[in-house]
């Protein structure tokens, strides 16, 4: 169903690939788990599909979207987001220099708009950093932004988990 076409990067333990989704000939971006994080951590798999499911709950335009999961032919899990164009912010400011006042609001305001969502629906990021912020374009916006990786998230409306949702929101309220 996807023809890999260049490894994008890597992570903690996962790598990214860009894609071609056929026959549709959409590009996408392929997350994959390590085979040697698959062998080292027996709940690996569960941990990359738990983040699958997290994220695939998202729909704020703010947020990386999820297309689709699945198993390689080798067993290993992966993960189909939408093929983002652009760079993190941390690379942005980098290479842009620092933003103004109205940038900094207008990024800001995109990334709490995302975590709203997010924490309506019991996920908490845990992971904020300019590395999983990525800064794009969109029609009509200059400075559009996703907010990726929910690897470490947390789903207080889990069965089992250690906060209720009303805990939750308390906490973010201080």
């Amino acid at each position: 169903r996807y023809v890999i076409e260049e490894k994008l990067g890597a992570g903690g333990y996962g790598q990214v690939y860009r894609a071609r989704q056929e026959p549709l000939g959409r590009l996408v971006a392929i997350k994959v788990l390590l085979a040697s994080t698959a062998a080292l951590a027996p709940d690996a798999k569960d941990r990359f599909f738990r983040e699958a499911h997290l994220a695939m709950r998202l729909e704020h335009p703010n947020t990386v979207r999820v297309l689709d999961i699945g198993t390689t032919d080798h067993g290993l899990p992966f993960i189909v987001w939408e093929l983002l164009r652009g760079r993190t912010l941390g690379d942005h400011i980098e290479v842009s220099g620092p933003m103004t006042d109205a940038q900094v609001r207008r990024v800001t305001t995109q990334i709490l708009k995302s975590l709203m969502e997010a924490h309506a629906l019991g996920v908490v990021h845990r992971d904020i950093k300019p590395a999983n912020i990525f800064v794009t374009s969109h029609p009509g916006e200059e400075l559009f932004v996703k907010l990726l990786d929910f690897g470490i998230a947390k789903d207080l409306a889990a069965p089992g988990s250690s906060a209720t949702l009303h805990e939750a929101v308390q906490a973010l309220r201080g």
